[in-house]
């Protein structure tokens, strides 16, 4: 399927064979690794959301080529980059079966640009998972700084998450926050947080954003006219989620803002925050629209962003 794919998993018993064809059968969670610390960070929380989701793990790395020029030793420093990011694949594939030990751990060793190699992966993965975008240093990794275009292009959710000083696991997760929007990808990002909070049994946060109050009161009568108009068709989208999910906790919360401004401050350690965005068909764009670039910049803690109609659970809506 995937070029240079290993799978170590070996199972010992029938009820082990078993297990390991039903991971087999469903999309994978991905996670892109390099040698940075971050890394390591999102293999532990992408081991934890393979055993959640009742998948395997892969884990893809892709090193850095030695450059054309290396002339008759092009080969040997090929090798020897391939051993140095097959080295960091076995590192990462048993620091998640330490996290995870009934988990099945395959990982890719690809020669495409890092980017475009989770990209290609993501059409057959039901989530991939990025580390945070700065070393102990203030360093931004390889992988980090390809965020935005996997974002923009990935076939599926991609969940990025927080700086490594602020780092919980998945199982500290104590609500799923989204804000309620009229836009196709903003009901996909809620239909999404909803499905997201309801398999953690957790709280669903939705933040329903109004503009600031103006001065003047011609001004104040004509937004609060549009802000009923806002929470009126809302309502059917929250009505929906508390029809959809009887068990599941919902909170609505009113708060006067801008999104671009407000969201980022959501994601924090203790949550997760689900965003859409706008994908394009044009192969070099980062474009994701305000809100979700604004949140990719600042976030603290886990976000889910949400693209792709084939994973945001409104198709059949």
């Amino acid at each position: 399927m995937w070029p240079y794919l290993a799978d170590r998993t070996v199972a010992h018993d029938d009820e082990a064979n078993g297990a390991l064809e039903d991971a087999m059968t469903v999309e994978p969670v991905v996670v892109g690794v390099d040698h940075s610390v971050e890394a390591r960070s999102a293999v532990v929380w992408a081991a934890q959301e393979a055993v959640l989701a009742g998948s395997s793990l892969l884990v893809v790395h892709s090193p850095r080529l030695p450059a054309a020029g290396t002339g008759g030793f092009l080969s040997a420093a090929l090798r020897a980059s391939d051993d140095v990011g097959q080295s960091i694949l076995d590192s990462c594939a048993e620091l998640a079966r330490s996290a995870e030990p009934g988990l099945v751990v395959r990982t890719l060793l690809s020669h495409a640009d890092p980017a475009q190699a989770l990209i290609d992966v993501s059409a057959q993965a039901q989530l991939v998972v990025l580390g945070s975008r700065h070393g102990p240093a203030g360093e931004i990794s390889l992988l980090a700084s390809k965020r935005l275009q996997v974002i923009a292009h990935s076939h599926c959710p991609v969940l990025l998450l927080g700086p490594v000083s602020s780092f919980s696991p998945p199982g500290q997760v104590s609500r799923v926050v989204a804000g309620l929007a009229a836009t196709r990808a903003g009901a996909a990002a809620v239909r999404f947080a909803a499905f997201e909070a309801a398999r953690r049994h957790v709280t669903l946060q939705l933040v329903r954003l109004e503009p600031p109050q103006p001065a003047d009161e011609a001004a104040q009568a004509k937004q609060s006219t549009g802000d009923r108009q806002q929470a009126d068709q809302s309502e059917p989208q929250v009505a929906a989620i508390r029809r959809e999910y009887p068990e599941l906790t919902v909170q609505v919360d009113t708060v006067a803002g801008d999104a671009a401004e407000l969201l980022p401050s959501y994601s924090d350690s203790s949550s997760i925050l689900v965003i859409g965005c706008h994908h394009t068909d044009d192969h070099w764009s980062t474009r994701l629209g305000p809100v979700a670039t604004s949140v990719v910049h600042r976030n603290h803690g886990a976000v889910i962003v949400v693209g792709s109609a084939r994973h945001s659970l409104v198709e059949a809506g």
